[in-house]
């Protein structure tokens, strides 16, 4: 073989190329590859390699018809977007050799800029033909060429183009045909080869029109149904099916590309890869939110997972959109313009959702949306008018089979497993169709059966804020100040007895607002936003309601005879079969000494403190108890529990937490604000009211025992807090008082104060509604709400701490003569220890003994009491239930 100099033979070594001599070579070249071959055109490879590791090829085109322009070209690498092209280019006869980038799209690769490791040897042009020679140093050794082992198997493609036009760089070297375009594996010593299927561009457009119509319009129309026609019946089965669809054709897609892949790494594969996991995240967490929707187990969970699940798809959109126009890039470059339809139909696809969006969106909020008001329009107004459209719907037409309910009736069918809430406290829809598709699942639709829901339908969570502003119920207690124990301290003049039938003081200086909200502070104030988790629904969605309608709500008008209640003239009227919503915005726990068994202090508020119902009692009266119910493991359980103090509008139970027992093992997992509890009542005739005389007088015992035990003490609590620690009713002073203190008042005998709040260590903090001054005074210089003496006998083994000490030691401080406690440990429980308590604060004339416990006590009570000579009735009072027997 002849040995050349290739200097000599580079005439122009430039970004430009190497124009090649169209000197004859004399190679021997020992080994030929036919690359194409058909009735036009045949395309064949030449090599032999040297001693010095130097590769030397040459390419031959040969034609049928005359070659003006062309180019050849062969790569070294496995694919065109990954393969560093060695092309020799024709034009007017001169053959210019290049080295070229390889290109992440299907764009005529770029120059090299650095060091070629092909150096140009010759070049010929002929009519019918065309030919150059090149040789390439095996181990470039350098950071861009690859270094070939030519005893292996090599990756390459080869390509050419007998009639090229010019491209957008200026040069002869635009896109070859689909068939002149090959692959194949190579070894160069053996000179073995394997032919490699070239990847169909055909299923690669697929692909990328596939991924661009889920991406860019089929994943948004989902969201765009989702966000827009949720009130329209079954769009949660179009949302998934939408989804569903994007999802398939995406695997399809994926399949059809990864067939065609030859080597991963490149920049859409990645990306789409990276897509693809994170639209398996949110398929998942989807998947997880509509479990939350049902599963009480992901109920806590599901806030979190809704946030990452919309923000997921946030993200997949946006990157699909970009995505696509990666993939736009790789198969059709805007460097080098081939077809520009598909970028009319992805940038028109855009500009349709984004429009589609728009359009909607101001529709929603013109037409459609309701914005919150705030409370301080009157509610029936309020939610007339935003129940106008139901209401003419319902007001016009007659429906088959309409029914008239009741609470109670009412109740009975939420029992019998329909879905039943009312509205404007008239509408009663059925809300069953939503059990699957409700945004807020299934935990708050079993919340709100069977209940009012004006006020989560219409309004935003913290809609009555500004209405209420969280004070400090009073100002706190000055330290220096000491505990008020003795009625006979105070100074001025007096009378120092009550009356057994002292009048009840029914003069109240009542603000409805302030009287309901008085009991609830910030802590409770906000639990209560966290609970309601309400939403202002669309007038849509109202229409969607109205469809609903099964019949009308008739109250049972029942006027309590036994307390003062409101005159508020809603038009909605109490009822205390109405099951109303509450949620715990405080927990205490201790643990009884006698059974072990950890003993809870609840406090539950009403979701809407403001919602008051036309003659709602005021507070409760001693004996009577409330029913809660919540959803336990899939099924409604319902439970009694006496209120410890407070009123309708927030109370406190206490609640033994035993083994096996469902609703204490219930409350006992609950935190506050998290769940919604449904109650009702007040029920139960009050335990020392024989009737009502029309001049709010009492008709009561001297002396009341309270026989008790664990959690039975709530029934003791009551009836104290009610009758001295009272934050309900003007109350008459009886004694003077001079303010000593800053923040105390005077108070002289005739004047009436009503209690504000209480600091239950024998001082309060409350009005004078004679004068109008705010302080601190002693609760005894006020009569009581009742004269009764109550002596609290409470088998326990601790004397210390028990659940409403408080009360109890604060109505000793300011009441000392009517109030006593006594404490007796369980295993000393018997005649010997009873008895006397008993014969000392006995009344010849009227007692009463109330029993309140386990089965085991009131048996063992019985045996003791059924030997006591004494006229006193005897009454078991069930701690969880309204009802009340007298046993002796």
């Amino acid at each position: 073989m002849k040995k050349t100099n290739p200097l000599w033979l580079l005439l122009i070594s430039s970004t430009c190329g190497q124009e090649l001599s169209s000197t004859a070579d004399d190679y021997a070249f020992t080994n030929s590859l036919k690359l194409f071959q058909d009735s036009t055109y045949s395309y064949y490879m030449n090599w032999m390699i040297t001693e010095d590791n130097h590769l030397y090829l040459k390419l031959d085109l040969n034609s049928t018809y005359p070659i003006v322009s062309s180019w050849t070209g062969i790569g070294f690498g496995p694919a065109m977007r990954q393969s560093q092209m060695v092309v020799c280019k024709n034009s007017g006869g001169k053959i210019t050799l290049q080295e070229h980038l390889p290109n992440s799209e299907y764009l005529a690769p770029a120059v090299y800029q650095g060091s070629w490791a092909a150096v140009g040897l010759s070049g010929n042009s002929g009519v019918y033909s065309q030919s150059c020679t090149f040789q390439r140093s095996l181990k470039p050794n350098d950071t861009f060429h690859l270094n070939l082992d030519p005893s292996n198997h090599i990756g390459m493609i080869w390509a050419f183009n007998p009639s090229t036009g010019i491209n957008w760089y200026g040069e002869p070297f635009t896109f070859h045909q689909p068939n002149h375009r090959g692959a194949f594996q190579i070894n160069f010593i053996t000179g073995t080869v394997e032919e490699v299927t070239v990847p169909n561009f055909t299923l690669k457009q697929i692909h990328g029109f596939t991924m661009m119509f889920v991406w860019v319009f089929l994943f948004p129309a989902g969201a765009f149904y989702a966000r827009y026609f949720r009130s329209v019946r079954g769009w949660l089965v179009v949302k998934i099916g939408i989804q569903f669809s994007g999802v398939v054709l995406v695997m399809t897609a994926m399949v059809i590309v990864v067939a065609s892949i030859v080597v991963y790494g490149a920049g859409c594969s990645i990306s789409g890869t990276v897509i693809l996991s994170l639209l398996a995240v949110q398929i998942t967490l989807g998947i997880l939110s509509r479990l939350g929707l049902q599963m009480e187990s992901l109920e806590s969970s599901r806030t979190s997972i809704k946030a990452f699940h919309r923000i997921a798809g946030y993200m997949i959109m946006v990157a699909g959109i970009i995505q696509s126009s990666f993939g736009l890039r790789v198969l059709y470059p805007i460097e080098e313009p081939r077809e520009i339809w598909p970028w009319v139909i992805y940038i028109s696809l855009i500009c349709l959702v984004v429009l589609s969006f728009v359009i909607a969106e101001v529709i929603r909020l013109v037409r459609f949306e309701n914005h919150d008001l705030g409370y301080h329009k009157v509610p029936t107004q309020l939610i007339e008018a935003r129940l106008q459209t139901a209401a003419k719907i319902m007001e016009k037409k007659t429906i088959a089979g309409h029914l008239n309910f009741t609470w109670e009736s009412l109740d009975k069918c939420i029992n019998a497993g329909k879905m039943y809430v009312v509205a404007n406290g008239k509408y009663v829809y059925d809300i069953s169709i939503w059990i699957n598709s409700h945004p807020g699942g299934r935990i708050i639709l079993d919340s709100v059966n069977g209940t009012d829901i004006s006020n989560d339908f219409f309004h935003e969570a913290g809609f009555d804020a500004e209405e209420y502003v969280p004070k400090p119920l009073a100002p706190r207690r000055l330290e220096i100040r000491t505990p008020k124990s003795t009625r006979s301290s105070y100074s001025g003049s007096g009378s120092t007895h009550f009356s057994v039938n002292d009048r009840f003081q029914s003069a109240y200086d009542y603000q409805m607002n302030a009287h309901h909200l008085s009991s609830i502070d910030d802590t409770d104030w906000k639990y209560i936003k966290l609970a309601r988790r309400t939403h202002v629904h669309s007038r849509l969605a109202i229409e969607t309601l109205s469809s609903f309608m099964v019949g009308t709500l008739s109250p049972r008008v029942t006027p309590n005879s036994f307390v003062e209640s409101s005159s508020s003239n809603l038009g909605f009227q109490f009822d205390p079969f109405e099951y109303r919503r509450y949620t715990i915005t405080k927990i205490t726990r201790t643990v009884d000494a006698k059974s072990n068994l950890e003993v809870l202090r609840l406090r539950l508020c009403l979701l809407y403190p403001f919602d008051i119902r036309d003659n709602q009692p005021l507070n409760f009266l001693p004996g009577q108890s409330v029913e809660i119910q919540s959803r336990v493991s899939g099924k409604r359980i319902s439970r009694y529990y006496t209120p410890l103090c407070g009123n309708m509008n927030a109370f406190d139970i206490i609640v033994k937490v035993k083994v096996g027992g469902e609703m204490s093992q219930y409350l006992n997992n609950q935190d506050c604000g998290v769940r919604q509890f449904k109650v009702r009542g007040p029920f139960g005739e009050p335990l020392v009211l024989d009737f009502w005389d029309g001049y709010s007088r009492y008709k009561i015992p001297e002396t009341v025992f309270f026989i008790t035990e664990g959690s039975g003490i709530s029934a003791c609590t009551q009836f104290v807090n009610h009758l001295y620690l009272s934050t309900d009713a003007s109350l008459n002073v009886s004694f003077d008082f001079e303010a000593q203190l800053s923040d105390e008042m005077s108070l002289q005998v005739g004047e009436q104060v009503r209690a504000i709040h209480q600091y239950h260590d024998g001082w309060c903090y409350g009005i004078n509604t004679v004068t109008g001054q705010e302080g601190s005074y002693p609760v005894g210089t006020v009569d009581p709400v009742g004269a009764v003496k109550v002596i609290l006998v409470y088998v326990n083994d601790n004397n210390d701490t028990y659940m409403g000490s408080e009360i109890i030691g604060g109505a000793k401080l300011a009441y000392p003569q009517l109030v006593e406690s006594e404490f007796i440990a369980p295993a000393d429980l018997n005649g010997s220890t009873l008895i006397p308590i008993l014969e000392k604060y006995h009344s010849p004339n009227n007692s009463k003994i109330f029993i309140c416990g386990s089965t085991g006590l009131m048996e063992k009570l019985q045996g003791i009491l059924g030997n006591v000579s004494m006229k006193t009735a005897v009454f078991k009072l069930g701690n969880q239930s309204p009802s009340l027997h007298e046993i002796k």
